[in-house]
């Protein structure tokens, strides 16, 4: 095992809340060519975040942090001017941290710090988006009751067969819960994720975002006309799509309807 790393207290993962900008990303990595592909992978994962900077020491960590004051440090254990990170405890401010590295003896002390999480390289795509998602995880848990959302989401990774897409959630018709996994659905396409629907209904914007179902969270920018049938449902039919959803009966005042 490395050294000893901080303890919590002296690495929050407190979370702020950004402008439409995104989140403020700092990638460290002494590695040319790994700290280019972690900058395109973030940016291709979460388009409406910034990475304010690209370092590869911890004396650039350390002044980056000082100066950006990010929300996220992806950080490679091993810099240019150390091989441990026990000098994370001295980073000012509520810095998450998801460590991206080759050595997986700091893993289990990695999460007296709150890491976020801890990549063993190769990075994928999907390992990164996953952590990604603890990141949004973390925010919900963390905010005090009857707050808005700590986070914005601007974008989900799904997985369509064998891929894994990045939809943009303004372009969503809506979510339904399917078994374990929660349906994304676009006009023209659908994705599976894990994260279920109250999760969603959390993170999302409520203005365009409500439920009109136990296992559906729709996205009211697409609704075309609502209308009751025979049985006196409520049926909502969206913009491009012949299937009509059902709203049940607690979730019909939403619509302001008779």
């Amino acid at each position: 095992m490395g050294a000893a790393l901080p303890t919590a207290s002296r690495l929050r993962c407190g979370l702020r809340r950004r402008s439409e900008r995104g989140m403020k990303v700092v990638v460290a990595e002494d590695d040319p060519q790994q700290q280019a592909f972690l900058v395109e992978l973030v940016l291709e994962l979460r388009p409406t975040w910034q990475v304010v900077a690209r370092v590869d020491s911890v004396a650039q960590v350390v002044q980056a942090v000082a100066q950006h004051k990010p929300d996220l440090l992806m950080l490679d254990i091993h810099m240019k001017d150390s091989d441990e990170p026990s000098w994370l405890g001295a980073l000012s401010g509520n810095t998450a941290v998801i460590f991206t590295t080759g050595d997986a003896s700091f893993a289990v002390d990695a999460f007296d710090v709150a890491a976020v999480d801890y990549l063993l390289k190769p990075i994928t795509r999907e390992r990164l988006a996953k952590a990604f998602d603890k990141l949004y995880k973390r925010a919900i848990e963390s905010r005090a009751p009857g707050r808005p959302p700590v986070l914005p989401l601007a974008t989900i990774t799904a997985a369509r067969g064998t891929d894994m897409v990045v939809y943009q959630t303004s372009e969503i018709y809506y979510f339904q819960a399917d078994n374990k996994y929660t349906r994304v659905v676009m006009a023209d396409q659908e994705g599976l994720v894990r994260t279920p629907i109250a999760e969603f209904e959390q993170l999302l914007d409520g203005k365009f975002f409500k439920r009109i179902h136990r296992s559906t969270l729709l996205n009211f920018r697409f609704v075309e006309r609502v209308r009751r049938d025979d049985m006196g449902r409520l049926r909502v039919k969206l913009y491009g799509m012949t299937e009509e959803l059902t709203v049940s009966k607690p979730y019909e005042l939403q619509f302001k309807v008779m």
